[in-house]
């Protein structure tokens, strides 16, 4: 069904930058361990053919955009002043730290919020990102039980491989809301128990929210909610009941293929929401917040102070490990708040008006998803890529809705 959509389709290189951000970085993996499994090229080059692949994509849709946005040069301004102020303010001594983490914020914006600010096919960039969804998952399974990569490396749980499966996971569900194909289920399903498989919890947590934005939805549109409610209530007896069952299966199946137990077990054991580092540093930052209650500490700042709060020289990973704690951490109370008071309102205005069409919504669900929930229990906003694409389809959908409000009124 998507090859024939696709098969009458010209190609829309910014709504395939787009899928970039999303898959380009596990399938180039894959491939080069697929072709240095079998041939060892020299100079690299399988790696620059794919680097060369990306940037004519990204050259193609920078070609394809027709005006650059006022809010995007405002933006970028806005935030090489920020580091800049930052940058001065801390000082000499961690600039290099600094400028690394600087330079990766910029990309990330000018990538993430730059494309999708500029998508206007909205109905095309979702048959891609469905098309994105399945690969995503082909290629992950290739990769682990074909190539027999040892993706958790000796550890316990891999939260990067579980990220990179998110959005495969979230966007066949998200079809799934629309119309049941069973390309889109086994994806879906895939998807989940390789999820488990990595040992993560925030993942699955995305994927709880989606769902429970997707379903109070679903209910306020449809004609006959109970209906809804009722199939909802089913679904969640019958999990609920044989719930410990499945775990004790999924475990088993688990321990014979070599892979991480650790979401199983923590679930079976019941401290599954439960991690003691994350609250020391939830702790940390709130006291840093305390110190500097109006200004913030700034850019970046947030983990050098964090790092030295837990005797380490090495800065990298150290954030909040929350988006809201982050925000404030670095902006201040009174900017923060205003910070995350705006972000809330992209969020109600994008889900809730009805102004915003169907498939614009449907984009900005799946990029709530993989954008801005994960960063509720890891990352930091500064360097996700994502983050900067949930906002930019986030202000297209704002700046449409007020557009489309004025011409009402007028």
């Amino acid at each position: 069904m998507l090859m024939k959509k696709l098969k009458n389709l010209d190609i829309d290189y910014l709504a395939l930058t787009v899928c970039l951000l999303i898959a380009f970085n596990p399938i180039k993996n894959v491939l080069i361990l697929s072709v240095r499994k079998v041939i060892q090229l020299p100079l690299h080059i399988d790696v620059i053919i794919l680097y060369s692949l990306a940037c004519f994509t990204i050259f193609k849709a920078l070609l394809a955009i027709k005006q650059m946005k006022k809010d995007i040069l405002i933006l970028l301004v806005l935030l090489l002043c920020i580091l800049l102020a930052t940058l001065i303010i801390t000082g000499k001594q961690n600039n290099a730290f600094l400028l690394d983490i600087y330079i990766q914020t910029l990309f990330s914006f000018v990538v993430g919020y730059t494309f999708c600010r500029n998508i206007d096919n909205y109905h095309l960039l979702k048959i891609y990102l469905e098309c994105t969804a399945i690969v995503l998952i082909i290629t992950q399974i290739f990769s682990i039980f074909i190539l027999k990569e040892n993706i958790l490396m000796d550890k316990t749980y891999s939260q990067e491989q579980a990220y990179i499966l998110l959005p495969a996971v979230i966007i066949s569900l998200n079809s799934l809301f629309d119309k049941i194909t069973l390309v889109h289920l086994v994806n879906f399903f895939v998807g989940i128990w390789l999820i488990f498989m990595m040992g993560t919890r925030g993942p699955l947590a995305c994927m709880l929210f989606f769902t429970l934005v997707r379903v109070l939805l679903k209910t306020m549109q449809a004609k006959r909610k109970y209906v809804i409610i009722g199939s909802v209530m089913i679904v969640t007896y019958g999990v609920y009941t044989y719930f410990t069952k499945l775990m004790e299966i999924a475990l088993i199946i688990s321990e014979n293929l070599h892979l991480s137990t650790r979401s199983i077990i923590q679930i079976l054991n019941g401290s599954f929401f439960m991690d003691s580092t994350r609250n020391v540093l939830k702790v940390f930052s709130i006291k840093l917040i305390q110190e500097r209650p109006l200004f913030g500490w700034g850019m970046g700042n947030d983990r050098l102070k964090l790092a030295s709060m837990f005797h380490y020289d090495d800065a990298i990973g150290w954030y909040p490990h929350n988006f809201f704690l982050e925000i404030l951490v670095q902006f201040g109370v009174i900017i923060g708040f205003c910070f995350i008071v705006y972000i809330a309102y992209v969020i109600f205005v994008n889900v809730f008006s009805k102004q915003i069409g169907y498939d614009e919504k449907n984009v900005f669900l799946i990029f709530l998803a993989i954008g801005f929930f994960p960063l509720l229990f890891s990352g930091s906003y500064m360097t996700w890529t994502l983050f900067w694409a949930f906002l930019g389809f986030g202000v297209s959908g704002i700046l449409y809705e007020k557009e489309h409000r004025d011409a009402t009124i007028y």
